[in-house]
């Protein structure tokens, strides 16, 4: 077939036309086929940093404050570990085309440690991401299973942080405390010598303070069976906490709670105490024929004293106690997200 010279210059140009409109075709699909995956992309990246903006929101400022550490507080306080609790963000802090609101706290063991693990989610423009971030909460040094923790038992590379915790727990241990349990008797003593602790039947306590200048000793009874007792060397008298009196020594007295005295703790009689004991610059003196023992953990700034090498002293590594009156320490929590990870 002879198409002559212009039959086949026009057949070129058509199919050259033709080779260009695909081409052009081809070229717009794509273009537009890219630009529908940048949109994508950048939903999905603007999507992922809402949802860890929630996350970073959790852990600083009025959430943490008002929400985050509430609960926490109310877990270890409670031992509500299996329990998962929420909180919402507000939702003049979300970007307008996000509707989640809810973040999810709940608690797991790993590693022989206490972790939490926080859930949110966040929607941008119709791309929805899911995340979980998990991290620890409580210092080291009460996950250790070391039920007596001083500078002989913490070993020299510890001893920094130890004294770190120390130094706080001794400058700013006070009843007031975040989330006050109104089951729990809260007291604070300075100035006295002397300070005995009673159980008088099953349900009630009384606390006698003394000192030489005083004609009669000051009372307290308290019917709570938990309490926080804090007992400071002020103005040079330096105090003694007894507990317990020698003439009952054939009875138990239960105990629950957590007591710091700067200086001396005396024992006179069969004492059961679960809970946090701490003793700044002193020693504890069992003078009864019966043991004294503590279930949770005993934390002091010197070698444990002669009596517990006599075997008068029981202490008892026992993280019901720990988690639960730890929160009253300062320095006891100590949140850190180790792993952010899309869920």
């Amino acid at each position: 077939m002879n198409f002559g010279n212009d039959g086949f210059i026009s057949l070129m140009v058509l199919i050259i036309m033709t080779i260009v409109l695909i081409m052009a075709s081809y070229l717009g699909y794509t273009t537009k086929l890219e630009h529908l995956i940048l949109v994508s992309t950048n939903n999905e990246l603007q999507s992922y940093y809402l949802t860890e903006g929630k996350i970073l929101m959790s852990l600083y400022g009025d959430y943490y404050d008002k929400s985050l550490h509430p609960i926490i507080l109310d877990t270890f306080r409670n031992n509500s570990f299996k329990n998962i609790k929420s909180f919402a963000i507000n939702k003049s802090d979300l970007n307008e085309s996000d509707n989640y609101e809810n973040v999810s706290v709940s608690f797991a063991d790993l590693d022989n440690k206490k972790s939490i693990v926080l859930k949110t989610e966040a929607e941008y423009r119709g791309r929805k991401t899911n995340m979980v971030a998990t991290g620890t909460l409580v210092n080291d040094f009460f996950e250790t299973n070391n039920p007596i923790l001083n500078f002989e038992t913490i070993g020299d590379s510890n001893e920094e942080s130890f004294n770190q915790l120390l130094l706080g727990i001794f400058d700013d241990l006070s009843i007031d405390f975040t989330g006050n349990p109104l089951d729990t008797y809260l007291r604070e003593i300075n100035n006295y010598e002397e300070i005995r602790l009673n159980q008088n039947d099953d349900k009630t306590y009384s606390i006698i303070s003394s000192r030489e200048t005083m004609g009669e000793p000051y009372v307290e009874n308290f019917d709570k069976n938990e309490f926080i007792l804090i007992i400071r060397d002020e103005e040079d008298i330096r105090p003694s906490l007894i507990l317990g009196e020698q003439e009952q020594e054939d009875t138990t007295m239960d105990l629950n709670g957590l007591i710091f005295v700067d200086g001396n703790i005396i024992i006179s009689k069969n004492v059961n105490f679960n809970g946090i004991m701490i003793v700044k610059d002193g020693e504890i003196d069992v003078v009864s024929e019966k043991k004294l023992k503590i279930n949770g953990i005993f934390i002091c700034n010197n070698q444990m004293n002669r009596e517990n090498k006599e075997g008068k002293i029981d202490v008892s590594y026992n993280k019901k106690y720990i988690y639960k009156y730890g929160t009253y320490l300062p320095g006891f929590l100590n949140l850190e997200i180790n792993a952010l990870k899309l869920n």
